[in-house]
């Protein structure tokens, strides 16, 4: 016979409590899981965000401390939504530490792994970052936004060429994607500008151009010297 799990019932009480909106009574149900396992690593992730939506922002960190100590095998969802936890909270070292344990190339999950790559961005861990988006393209990460961060991971460790290579990537995929444009404006590369002045001209042309964009793209046509828009 199989022995009952002691942590399934209030650990499904304390999701379900949750979900539901009861945050007081899903907080006490996490208590009581982790009255039985202080290690248990979802109960403390929740338990962080529902001291934090409380105010508690002291508890908050502890709790997602605790979360690191036994993580065991938990979906890489857990891991980021973790990483985001303890970057909010200001634990920058702690979060690039846990984050550091997921092996890029050995994780074919493309989404996941770019998530990754923005905390470590975020966390200024700019080669691990580059490291990791560079291992989700490999697994298959693919679209205009991708090359664009792709573009903006390589500009800022210096390696201009590659990130002109990967803006031009972005917007072989859409020629309309406007961050693209403004940041190969902006990078200045080598060669007849004419043709880029082109790409923005028929982007600013289309009919309901988003404000933003065409924000992005008349700063890009004026720091080629392309004038106003027409």
């Amino acid at each position: 016979n199989t022995t009952p799990d002691p942590l399934a019932a209030p650990w499904a009480d304390a999701q379900m409590r949750y979900r539901a909106g009861d945050l007081p009574g899903a907080a006490r149900a996490c208590e009581r899981v982790l009255a039985l396992d202080p290690l248990h690593s979802p109960a403390r992730l929740l338990a962080s965000g529902l001291a934090s939506a409380a105010g508690r922002h002291r508890l908050a960190t502890e709790h997602a401390l605790a979360a690191t100590r036994r993580i065991g095998r938990q979906p890489l969802q857990h891991v980021i939504a973790l990483g985001a936890t303890l970057i909010t909270v200001g634990e920058y070292e702690a979060a690039a530490t846990l984050l550091r344990r997921i092996d890029p190339v050995a994780v074919p999950a493309p989404g996941a792994i770019a998530e990754i790559s923005q905390q470590l961005s975020l966390l200024e861990q700019h080669d691990d970052a580059l490291r990791y988006l560079e291992a989700a393209l490999r697994h298959g990460l693919s679209g205009d936004w991708a090359s664009y961060v792709h573009g903006n991971y390589l500009r800022f460790l210096g390696r201009m060429e590659d990130a002109a290579a990967a803006y031009e990537a972005s917007l072989a995929r859409n020629p309309h994607y406007a961050l693209a444009q403004q940041a190969l404006a902006t990078l200045a590369p080598p060669g007849d500008p004419a043709p880029r002045i082109a790409r923005i001209r028929a982007s600013l042309a289309r009919t309901a151009v988003p404000p933003r964009d065409v924000a992005y793209l008349e700063y890009a046509k004026g720091y080629y010297g392309g004038g106003s828009r027409s």
